[in-house]
Parts: structure tokens; sequence; C-alpha cells
């Protein structure tokens, strides 16, 4: 899970959906994850949105047939139940910052970075100057708040202990059958068992597009905001 400040396209497209499923009801929902993870911003949110589905009276289950890392079991761990196929990897509970730095660089280039600033901390990160042992600290100091409320969120949502961490998270990953062992996931099954006849019969190539009826108008809203977030970020 990246502790950084992206766009956030992709949590608001997700919950653009929560809230279609949350309009039109329903027993359950499957979240079908295949991601290594992302940034910590948004996430949040999503989970929230989908308290809001399931207070609704609609169930949430949660699979992947691939992996869901990182900031994608962030969000996994808020499903009612999480199954995973054999294969399947989750975990990397933990939280990371890249930041890479081009100071000394002018010297094979011929040209000077100068950044001015006031506050010791402001512009820390910025990729031309090193990073002291002061903003290092400073910046872990963030990575590790981030990291107790990604370990808070998941011992609330699954049967694991904050105490014994090392069984669960500090950033490892786990195939299905020892996700299982450590309450990551609830299952080992295949996403064909997992479905089966309940894939839509228009769509019988890809079991995972399921029939949902969404009104025209619905549709041309969606595609509205995300022409939007699209054209804010070019």
């Amino acid at each position: 899970c990246e502790h950084s400040f992206p766009t956030r396209r992709s949590s608001d497209l997700i919950n653009d959906a929560l809230a279609i499923v949350r309009e039109y009801g329903g027993t359950e929902l499957m979240m079908d994850f295949a991601s290594g993870g992302g940034h910590v911003r948004g996430v949040d949110g999503v989970t929230k949105m989908m308290g809001k589905v399931q207070k609704a009276g609609i169930s949430i289950h949660g699979h992947t047939d691939s992996a869901s890392m990182s900031a994608s079991y962030w969000m996994m761990a808020g499903c009612d139940r999480i199954t995973a196929s054999r294969m399947a990897e989750v975990g990397s509970i933990g939280t990371m910052a890249v930041l890479k730095t081009y100071a000394d660089t002018e010297k094979n280039m011929g040209v000077t970075f100068t950044v001015l600033k006031e506050g010791d901390f402001k512009a820390i990160g910025n990729p031309y100057e090193k990073l002291s042992d002061a903003d290092k600290a400073y910046v872990q100091k963030g990575l590790k708040k981030a990291n107790t409320f990604f370990l808070g969120h998941v011992a609330l949502n699954r049967p694991v202990e904050l105490e014994a961490t090392d069984d669960w998270a500090e950033g490892k990953t786990f195939y299905a059958d020892e996700a299982v062992k450590n309450g990551l996931v609830d299952q080992v099954i295949d996403l064909d068992d997992l479905i089966g006849s309940g894939a839509s019969a228009q769509n019988p190539g890809d079991k995972r597009i399921l029939g949902m009826k969404i009104s025209a108008e619905k549709l041309a809203q969606i595609d509205r905001k995300s022409t939007r977030l699209n054209s804010s970020h070019l």
C-alpha cells in the first residue's frame, strides 16, 4: 500500500459501482479482485461505501483468481466473505514510500537545482535534494501511522490478532491455503465452482461478467463522470 498522493480515479469509479448496487438492491454482491496494490488515498472511502452497501442488506463476497495485495486487500478485508483460487496470492499488508532523487546529477548535466522553502519539512521528498536523517524519520513516522490504520482495519474485519502480525502482515504474501490458515481468506475455491450457473447466459466467455440491468440514464451519468475524470488527469 503506497503512502502517496495520486489521483483518485479508480476509487471514484469503484464507489460509483457500489452506489449503483446500493440503489438497485439485491442480496449479494461479488467483487472480483485482481491487483498488486495501489495507493493509500481512496481505499478508506471505498470500504466506507462498502459498509453502506452492507447496511442496505447486501452481503459482499470478495474473490480473487490471481492476486489481491496491499491496498487491494485493504478493500477485500471489508467483505463479508473472502475466497481465493488455489494459486491466488493475498496479503502484502504494510505501507511503503518510494522517493526518488536527482540530487548530484547536476554534476554530470551542468544543471543546478535550487529548492527554496519555509518550514523544516516543507518539500520533503522532492527529487532535487537528498533526504536527511530527520527527513527519513519524518516519512517513516507517517508510514507507521498509515500502517496502524491498515492493521487495525484488517483486525477489525478478519479473525486475526493484532499481537500476531508476524503471522499475517509485515508485508508478507500468502497463497490461498496459507491465507486460510492465518485468517485472511475463508475458503479456497476456483471461480468456475464459485459462480457456476450464476454467470450471465449472454456472456458465456467470461463468468466474471454477470447480468445486471442498469438504466441508460445511469450509464450515461457514469460515462460523463468517467470522461470528466479522464480529462482532468491528462
